[in-house]
């Protein structure tokens, strides 16, 4: 286990978010005071307003509605920067937020109430799951002046170990005043202190493996560009690219990107030729990766053909093996009717692995299978999940779907960035593709 820790930063969350951000790790950010904050000189006691970032909540957002209360994560939240893989356990978190007046001194007395919420949306509006079971209240301010700042502090203990995979971490605050204040401009504002506005617990092991954005494009044309928007990428990192075509004539014949990263295809690509239509997976990645700001790198997939349908998922994770062969095993499989796809089983040889699945559900609602977690979505049937695993073993890519109709997965295993180089089946893009037509 090691310290994580979540500096509160004076600056939006990201692009798909209006929260406010927490940065993860890095140099302490310097002292300044911010925006953010509540109008309390007229706020009556016991009311309670809600967060929002980079406003100054006036005195009539205070209502006797207890806050937070869950509906507010996409604009009343600080959350990570980035998203965070690994596992944290049954141990004090420590959430320390400072607070100084602002305009004029603040007579009464008040708290900060919090809510800590897990999300794989950047933007906090769907996924959500909440870590707290009720919510967290800080040491009161009081008298709260425009020259000293007041440090408030929450003690968290989760009651039980928690795991995060590529989710995000929101933390939904609400002010409380709990005696009225005095001075009709009287407010409270939050500060960036590096010191005294930060999150921490001494019990978070990362996964070695792990996911950290991606989008998706479909088309019916020959080629499509994706932009890697979400986030900046990082070097070192592996971008995956997931490609779903309805023609098993056809073939991808390139995988480029505007930061001139170098791609391959990392599996023998899989055709299942169904009753309602054929469809192909591949994957094609770039190992090792360059930096490049949010939305500065854009990849561009194109096939040998025009196929009715084309779908291509962009990811991009961290600790993947920085050089080829990245895949240690695959497997796949389809049917013409089922509720529930597992692809042929696998026994991979490095104990620390990331599996992943791409599956197509023809005409049902896809869902990720046990032990995986769902990624993206492409169009209305394709899906991709992944799940990190620790021990060497036989696995299987699983998905599900509402209606027992048409489907079909690839399922692979990726060496971690500490594996050797064994000369697999899968070191050469080359392989021809398989074909099934029935599971």
């Amino acid at each position: 286990m090691t310290a994580l820790t979540l500096y509160f930063v004076d600056a939006q969350a990201g692009a798909d978010s209006l929260n406010g951000q927490l940065q993860v790790g890095g140099s302490a950010p310097s002292v300044s005071t911010m925006v953010t904050g509540w109008r309390v000189g007229t706020s009556s006691a016991t009311t309670y307003s809600e967060l929002l970032y980079g406003t100054r909540r006036a005195a009539t957002t205070f209502t006797s509605t207890v806050r937070p209360d869950g509906t507010t994560l996409t604009t009343g939240c600080f959350e990570t920067a980035t998203p965070l893989s690994g596992t944290f356990a049954n141990a004090n978190w420590t959430i320390a937020i400072s607070v100084i007046g602002n305009t004029a001194a603040a007579s009464g007395v008040g708290n900060l109430r919090v809510r800590v919420w897990a999300s794989q949306d950047q933007s906090g509006a769907t996924g959500t799951r909440e870590l707290t079971g009720t919510t967290l209240v800080s040491t009161s301010w009081s008298n709260v002046s425009t020259s000293t700042a007041q440090n408030l502090t929450i003690t968290w203990s989760p009651g039980a170990t928690n795991t995060l995979r590529g989710e995000y971490v929101f933390l939904e605050i609400a002010c409380e005043v709990t005696t009225a204040s005095g001075g009709t401009t009287a407010g409270v504002v939050l500060r960036q202190d590096g010191t005294n506005s930060v999150v921490t617990t001494s019990d978070w092991t990362p996964d070695a493996m792990g996911w950290v954005q991606g989008i998706e494009r479909d088309t019916t044309t020959s080629s499509v560009d994706i932009p890697y928007t979400v986030l900046p990428q990082t070097a070192g990192n592996c971008n995956i690219i997931y490609i779903i075509h309805a023609d098993n004539t056809l073939v991808v014949s390139s995988v480029t990107d505007t930061s001139g990263n170098v791609y391959s295809e990392i599996v023998t690509p899989y055709s299942y030729v169904g009753a309602i239509e054929t469809v192909t997976h591949t994957i094609w990645a770039a190992p090792n990766i360059v930096a490049a700001a949010a939305g500065a790198n854009t990849v561009t997939v194109t096939l040998s053909g025009t196929s009715v349908v084309l779908e291509v998922i962009a990811a991009e994770y961290y600790g993947v093996k920085t050089s080829l062969p990245l895949v240690d095993k695959q497997g796949s499989a389809g049917s013409d009717s089922t509720t529930s796809i597992t692809s042929s089983s696998f026994a991979t040889t490095q104990a620390t692995e990331l599996i992943l699945g791409l599956a197509v559900m023809v005409d049902g609602t896809p869902a990720a299978g046990s032990g995986f977690t769902l990624r993206l979505t492409a169009g209305a049937n394709t899906m991709t999940e992944d799940r990190y695993v620790t021990s060497t073993g036989t696995y299987s890519a699983v998905a599900t779907q509402t209606s027992a109709d048409q489907a079909s997965i690839l399922g692979v295993a990726l060496f971690g960035a500490s594996s050797p180089s064994p000369a697999g089946p899968y070191a050469s893009p080359s392989d021809p593709v398989m074909f099934s037509t029935e599971f």
